[in-house]
């Protein structure tokens, strides 16, 4: 049995099915001040910072969102550990210098997203990282599993969260308690 091969180009035009205008209600439902957003196109330093859309708010004020969407409908989030297994590069949710405010998560099939708070999102983590990658090494994984996407000459390596796992611990993150 071969394995299929995961084309990065290939998947970025598939997930065109959420055009300009669901992504405007998207940020005009997560943030009703918006006046407007500018993508973020082609091989430059804020891509590779994590910033796909700048989302225009008054006063001169944006927010930077990297946005990641997946064509199906899951019950999970995929946390991308290695963007490049064998160089060992690391994946977007072990990097320290993402500039993106949040993750905006799409599932087109389902035409749901997660704004997803990044700062909040790399201290569950930080937090819970290690436990998560254990459970999805393991046979039982209650929801929790390795995605390897095979490309031609690269290989990424993500852990898909449980969904409500992954937002129970982002809103754990929010909650200090100084005592």
């Amino acid at each position: 049995m071969s394995k299929a091969v995961h084309r990065f180009d290939e998947s970025c035009e598939k997930t065109q099915a959420l055009d300009d205008e669901w992504w405007r209600k998207a940020y005009l439902v997560a943030f009703p001040t918006c006046i407007g957003f500018a993508e973020v196109k082609g091989d430059c330093q804020a891509q590779r910072n994590g910033v796909d859309r700048i989302v225009l708010l008054p006063g001169g004020r944006s927010i930077l969102v990297d946005e990641k969407t997946r064509l199906g409908d899951w019950p999970d989030i995929l946390l991308e550990v290695w963007s490049d297994e064998a160089k060992r590069k690391r994946g977007w949710i072990c990097k320290e210098d993402m500039h993106c405010d949040y993750v905006a998560y799409a599932f087109a099939s389902t035409s749901i997203c997660y704004m997803l708070p990044y700062r909040s999102l790399r201290a569950a983590w930080s937090r819970f990282g290690r436990e998560w990658w254990s459970l999805a090494k393991s046979t039982d994984t209650n929801g929790f599993k390795v995605i390897r996407a095979e490309n031609p000459s690269y290989t990424t390596v993500s852990v898909a969260v449980p969904t409500d796992t992954l937002l129970m611990a982002i809103a754990d993150m929010t909650r200090i308690d100084v005592a």
